[in-house]
């Protein structure tokens, strides 16, 4: 009974996987955002550079 109650109390008291999982949302909102935001700004990149040649 002892044991149990050791390895529930580390268990609780742990909070690497929480600091994990927090990284990995993080992580997964800020490539959301990239793969939103690249085409967008490639695109106008795109248009910018070719009314840049355009005028030469």
């Amino acid at each position: 009974m002892d044991a149990l109650l050791t390895v529930s109390r580390t268990f609780v008291s742990d909070r690497r996987a929480v600091t994990a999982l927090e990284y990995a949302l993080i992580a997964s909102v800020t490539i959301a955002a990239m793969a939103v935001a690249v085409p967008i700004i490639g695109t106008r990149l795109l248009s910018i550079f070719s009314n840049l040649a355009a005028s030469f």
